[in-house]
């Protein structure tokens, strides 16, 4: 279900993804574009559709809501290795943020942070990436200590919901009676500039702390060229800035 006005968004067929979502306006960072919205069944149940494509979102440990394929909802959201879209967790729901400022014309992605692989998940493996960036790892996959954290957050918040969720498996995911209009920062998101733009052009002569650097990219949305130290910086990834020397 989408949160934005209709007029904010259009869905389009895209070169290797199938349909994808396309921003008609600019949409300021934090906005909350949308609610994963479907039929709640056993999360084992829904990883056997993934040969028809990924159209589920894990809400707990046990369950997934799953959405119509032909609908026009946000599982329309492509991943890519440099999104700019994030998935917070909130009230035993998945919201869809804008992680920076994105541009009229822009895709909307999102980063479908697969854990490791292993014979459930991968047998065969679907999730080869062809988002294109220049930073993609091919993969849809994650790997590291960020996984740790994942499995951490994702397990105290699904405890939460364990109940209320499973009681409603066989039953459509009602929407809540209220969102929150923004949701803030948070350095666990990887953070990249729009790459079809031109970069912020900075004359420091110190790289800024990565806060302030987040917060350029974040309400920018744009990449930044440190003019004086011949240095473009095209996001943050771990908490690493990702960056080249001019």
């Amino acid at each position: 279900m989408f949160l934005i006005p209709e007029s904010y968004y259009s869905i389009k067929s895209t070169q290797h993804k199938g349909r994808g979502v396309f921003a008609e306006h600019d949409i300021s960072a934090g906005t909350v574009i949308g609610d994963y919205l479907g039929t709640i069944i056993p999360t084992k149940d829904a990883i056997q559709t993934e040969h028809m494509g990924t159209y589920y979102m894990e809400l707990t440990k046990t369950h997934s809501a799953i959405a119509e394929k032909d609908g026009e909802g946000i599982h329309l959201i492509n991943h890519c290795c440099t999104h700019n879209v994030g998935v917070e967790d909130y009230e035993g729901h998945a919201i869809f943020f804008a992680l920076r400022k994105i541009f009229h014309g822009e895709e909307l992605t999102v980063n479908y942070n697969y854990g490791p692989p292993n014979e459930t998940t991968c047998n065969p493996c679907r999730h080869t990436c062809h988002c294109e960036s220049q930073f993609c790892k091919g993969s849809m996959h994650s790997a590291g200590d960020k996984d740790s954290l994942i499995t951490h957050e994702y397990s105290k918040h699904s405890q939460m919901f364990e109940e209320e969720i499973a009681a409603l498996e066989g039953k459509m995911l009602p929407a809540l009676l209220s969102y929150p209009n923004e949701i803030p920062d948070d350095s666990f998101f990887d953070l990249f500039g729009y790459p079809l733009a031109e970069p912020i052009t900075r004359t420091d002569i110190e790289i800024p702390p990565l806060e302030e650097l987040r917060k350029i990219i974040r309400n920018s949305g744009l990449a930044i060229h440190f003019q004086k130290l011949r240095l473009h910086i095209y996001g943050i990834r771990d908490d690493t800035i990702i960056a080249r020397r001019t």
